[in-house]
């Protein structure tokens, strides 16, 4: 990750920071060079108020003052500078995606529609699915996703006084785990990145992003700031307002999960072997997402979706974008091959958009992904065959007892099911611990796949606080 990147990353993934901050207060607590942030309208008052708010976070909590916090800060002013352009531009595009409402953000309409951008909670996208039956809108408590239940449908707004207290509370929380860390104070670095993002997700993620045309929002505050510094993150490097937007799917996993032979000698392992099986391919999973962002340099928030079984990641648009996913790909295939023969198997499908393909993200485009999928899983090796692929013959060996696929390497096991008996028993004996993905040797690795090394700590060695 360049300093460069983390520069846009950080700046975008903070910009909108301020609605949080300004829901704590119906009275302004800018100062004139918070406020200064804010565009002036024609009738003499500040709009996109919660600019002033994000410069005011900055100044309190990170104590900076500087060009990147202008840049986060002032991005609905229109300045020449390229970092600001870009800042500016991502917000643009990923309004357009979940809102496009921020030009009520004024102290005149706050107090038209009785401070509803305070009073509003964020509502489940369930309540938008038509079962036959009547809409029901049911909405979130105002909590951190660690407290967060269920949504209610029955919700009773709280008055302005009350969802101010709400906000203030949970706000407090935020900053006092900001306060406690202070590798989050000054310029960027990749682990004030990675630790602002994993406090944004959990106490942004049940806050409506925006409420002033409708009460009814299903799009959270973090998902925009994830959105917004992704896209930031591939515009600052794109030949132009383009992206690639990748897809990849692991397939057989079902299958893979439940290749257990019963008998005697397995029955005390099967249970390990179904857990750890269902982990190894979560694992497998993160492993090759993750490296797909090593390759282009970037940070988690152009993770689209994870689903345990495949991703989607928003990805610059590089002349030779295509060519470095397809080597890439290339040699996670051939390592998954060679550990899990044909068991687990990884395609991937790679599309252009532009920026009104992305903010639409047209079921076309969609479907397209899925079709080249589909049609890559009926040629899963091709990447691989060439003049050295031959058929292993098979020896005098033992095959393993607990799967029968393999041959075994120790205790009638072969090396797969040794390491997925291993990740069990570390599963169920932590409560709490931290999971390593690198390229990088620190030692006995855990799992190695060839393409990535996974490693489990019971506490993260003190060596890779504020390191890549």
């Amino acid at each position: 990750m360049t300093k460069e990147m983390i520069d846009y990353a950080y700046a975008s993934l903070l910009h909108d920071i301020g609605k949080f901050y300004q829901r704590t207060s119906r009275v302004s607590l800018l100062n004139t060079q918070e406020a200064d942030c804010s565009p002036i309208s024609k009738y003499g008052y500040h709009t996109h108020v919660h600019s002033g708010y994000t410069a005011k976070f900055f100044h309190d909590y990170l104590h900076l003052n500087d060009e990147l916090e202008k840049g986060a800060s002032a991005h609905h002013i229109n300045d020449e500078r390229q970092f600001d352009k870009v800042i500016r531009q991502a917000d643009r595009i990923a309004s357009k995606i979940d809102r496009n409402d921020e030009e009520y953000d004024d102290e005149e309409n706050h107090k038209r529609t009785k401070y509803q951008y305070i009073t509003s909670r964020l509502s489940s996208i369930m309540g938008q699915v038509d079962f036959g039956k009547e809409l029901n809108d049911s909405k979130f408590k105002l909590n951190s996703i660690n407290q967060s239940l269920n949504p209610i449908c029955d919700y009773k707004e709280k008055d302005l006084v009350q969802s101010v207290d709400e906000y203030k509370n949970l706000f407090d929380q935020f900053v006092d785990e900001v306060n406690k860390d202070n590798l989050l104070i000054g310029k960027p670095t990749p682990y004030k990145f990675h630790r602002m993002y994993a406090l944004l997700y959990k106490y942004t993620t049940l806050i409506p992003s925006s409420t002033y045309e409708t009460n009814k929002q299903t799009v959270s505050l973090f998902d925009h700031l994830k959105l917004t510094s992704a896209i930031a993150s591939c515009l600052s490097q794109s030949d132009g307002e383009n992206f690639y937007m990748v897809e990849f799917d692991v397939s057989g996993i079902q299958k893979f999960i439940y290749k257990i032979t019963e008998g005697e000698k397995t029955k005390t392992k099967v249970a390990k072997s179904l857990r750890g099986r269902s982990i190894l391919v979560s694992l497998i999973t993160n492993s090759v997402t993750y490296a797909i962002l090593d390759e282009f340099k970037l940070t988690q928030a152009n993770i689209i979706f994870n689903t345990g079984g495949g991703a989607v990641i928003l990805l610059p648009y590089l002349q030779d974008a295509k060519e470095r996913v397809s080597k890439l790909f290339k040699q996670i295939t051939h390592e998954l091959y060679k550990r899990f023969h044909t068991s687990l198997t990884l395609v991937y499908a790679i599309e252009k958009l532009d920026k009104e393909e992305l903010h639409d993200f047209k079921s076309n485009k969609a479907l397209s992904l899925k079709t080249t999928l589909e049609d890559k899983k009926l040629r899963k090796y091709d990447q691989i065959i060439d003049d050295q692929f031959c058929v292993e013959t098979l020896a005098d060996k033992e095959l393993c007892q607990l799967c029968g696929d393999d041959y075994s390497v120790s205790q009638g096991n072969c090396q797969n099911c040794q390491d997925v008996i291993e990740v069990s028993d570390y599963y169920t004996t932590h409560d709490h611990f931290t999971i390593l993905y690198s390229k990088e040797e620190y030692g006995q690795c855990t799992l190695d796949l060839g393409f990535s090394k996974i490693y489990l700590y019971d506490k993260l060695p003190n060596e890779f606080i504020n390191k890549n």
